[in-house]
């Protein structure tokens, strides 16, 4: 049986595009756009098979005239999910008591 990480990787040694429609998952858990550049989007996507979980780093076509792997080739590696909670203070205008 072969991994998820090996799985993804040798879909990219056929194809250098998403969806990975050929490759057993059981969820995409994540889909991030992290930036722009002049023809692509650069995205990450998570992808779990049991406990295993894989990222995608590659750049999505802005325009039909772009194409998958336009800007080389995606970098694909394991990672593992870590819950992280923030603690946010807001600011507020300080109004005056009525008394």
């Amino acid at each position: 049986m072969t991994t998820l990480l090996e799985d993804i990787q040798k879909h990219y040694e056929d194809s250098s595009y998403l969806p990975i429609d050929d490759v057993d998952y059981d969820e995409e858990v994540a889909y991030e756009r992290n930036g722009s550049l002049r023809w692509g989007t650069q995205i990450r996507v998570i992808l779990r098979r049991g406990e295993e979980y894989v990222a995608i780093e590659d750049v999505e076509p802005a325009t039909e005239n772009q194409g998958w792997g336009d800007y080389g080739e995606p970098n694909i590696y394991n990672v593992v999910p870590r819950t992280e909670t923030r603690v946010i203070t807001r600011y507020v205008k300080d109004l005056p008591s009525l008394s």
